[in-house]
Order: C-alpha cells, then sequence, then structure tokens
C-alpha cells in the first residue's frame, strides 16, 4: 500500500483538494492480489487503489471512462516483430536499447524492470535457438482440471468430421452457466491455440440454450487439448527464417452447412 501511495504521488495521478461545501466524498477501496509464476510460486504482491464507480453519475463526477486493456493480438504482434529480429523482450517494455529506454522511461515514471518475459495474463514466453514459442500449458492444465477433464480420454482432432451441430434437433438440456463458462475458457485458449478456433466458433453460438449433443462437442475440444497441452505458436527468428518472408493463406467454404440459419461456412488461415 504504501508503494501504492508512493506511486500515485510521484505519477501525479490526482490531486489533493478540499471536499466542496454540500458535497459528500466518494469512497475508495484498496484490491490486493497475489500473483503467481506458472510453477505457482508467488511472483509479486501487488494493491490497486478504486474509487467504487458504482456510487458515481456520468457528467457530475466524470466525463469519459479510460480503461488500459491489453490486446492479445497486438502481443503477438510485438513478440513475432521481436522474435524475428532476435530482440530481448522484457515484461512491460520491448528491448531495442534497453539501458537508454529504462532510463528515459524511469526518469518520466515508476517502472520496474521484471527480467526477461516469460509469463503474462495467462501466456506463457519461451526463448528457444528457432525463436519464441508462445503457449497457455498451465492455463489449460487449470482449465481442464477446473472442469474436471484431466483424466478423460485424448482425441486426436478438435472436431468430429463432418459433425452437424443444430439447434433445432431438440436434445436434454444441459447447465447454461457450466456451458458458458466452458466456451469463455476455451476461447481465452485460442489466443495461442488458432487449431481449436473453428470448433469453438461452431459451439459458442449455443450459449444461449445449450443441449446435451452441444456440450459433448465442447468436450471434445477438450479432449484434444489434454493430449496437445504443450502446443503453441512458434514465432521464428530471422536467422531461422532464411529470407522467407511471405505469407500463404488457404481459405475454405461450405455451402448452406448451418442447419439452423442455412448459412455457409467459411474458414481462412495464413502462415
Amino acid at each position: 500500500m504504501e508503494d501504492k501511495l508512493r506511486l500515485i504521488e510521484r505519477n501525479n495521478t490526482l490531486s489533493l483538494v478540499q471536499l466542496p461545501k454540500g458535497k459528500k466524498a466518494i469512497s475508495v477501496k484498496w484490491v490486493y492480489k497475489t500473483k503467481l509464476t506458472p510453477n505457482g510460486e508467488v511472483s509479486k504482491h501487488k494493491a490497486r487503489l478504486g474509487v467504487k464507480g458504482f456510487l458515481q453519475r456520468q457528467g457530475l463526477d466524470y466525463d469519459e471512462v479510460l480503461a488500459l486493456v491489453a490486446r492479445l493480438e497486438i502481443v503477438r504482434l510485438v513478440v513475432a516483430i521481436a522474435s524475428y529480429n532476435c530482440w530481448e523482450i522484457h515484461k512491460w517494455m520491448w528491448r531495442i536499447n534497453i539501458s537508454v529506454f529504462k532510463q528515459q522511461m524511469q526518469s518520466e515514471f515508476e517502472m520496474y524492470d521484471l527480467a526477461e518475459l516469460a509469463y503474462f495474463l495467462g501466456i506463457e514466453f519461451k526463448q528457444t535457438k528457432l525463436g519464441t514459442f508462445m503457449h497457455q500449458s498451465k492455463y489449460t492444465n487449470d482449465v481442464l482440471k477446473r472442469f474436471q477433464m484431466m483424466e478423460c480420454n485424448k482425441a486426436s482432432n478438435p472436431v468430429e468430421s463432418g459433425i452437424l451441430l443444430s439447434q433445432q434437433e431438440r436434445d436434454k438440456q444441459v447447465d447454461k452457466t457450466l456451458f458458458r463458462q466452458m466456451i469463455g475458457s476455451l476461447r481465452y485458449i485460442c489466443n495461442t491455440r488458432p487449431d481449436i478456433a473453428y470448433g469453438v466458433s461452431l459451439v459458442r453460438i449455443f450459449m444461449e440454450d445449450p443441449q446435451q449433443s452441444h456440450l459433448i462437442a465442447v468436450k471434445r475440444l477438450m479432449r484434444y487439448l489434454r493430449g496437445t497441452i504443450g502446443h503453441g505458436i512458434l514465432f521464428p527468428s530471422k536467422k531461422n527464417n532464411k529470407g522467407n518472408n511471405e505469407m500463404i493463406g488457404f481459405s475454405d467454404a461450405d455451402w448452406c452447412g448451418d442447419k439452423s440459419d442455412k448459412k455457409s461456412q467459411e474458414d481462412i488461415y495464413s502462415s
């Protein structure tokens, strides 16, 4: 808490003022979090001071909202560029001339160098001779444990060949909340596992009224993940790319493949 208050004061995040007459101060709340490494060890204890937003009114207490969110598409892009150019990647900062960059940033902001990037938002990064390997082994393991799929039979592919899922064919209904939780977890794994993206897109449209056949399809995705936990995305370095910078794309589509609305399904893949 003391470190956070000192950081707020140094960066001039807020200014202390006198409370106007007849006005009531908005309460704040401390939020604590323990950050863990992929091995489950404690990495850092964090504290955040937040204003109770439900007590504020737009136009009176604030005019606009700024929420800083890390877009994983940008994370993948930056990691790919850094890996190709053989740059070292540090957490929160990408190294070009790290010593100069750190001096410039630390003179302006209170920042810490957390060493080479290895774990970020549930995504693991491993530097290899071929390039940067990005995967979610720990997160995938946690998801399988959460939904009791660690002891399941492994599947060789994410989607059964020729499967046609529909909302019209009535079947036994399943727990809607559980189904949505499973879909949400799988969608996050798609950030490093594009091979399950098509399967997730097939089942996510049934979140409003899931049935037993839809749940079986979701569990098949998890059975496939159980056998391919160590898979991920490798961003090759320039040394191992042999000067081949061409992008190769593939696309395919069916005709009225969706039995519910007769829409065609299209898939695009590039590498």
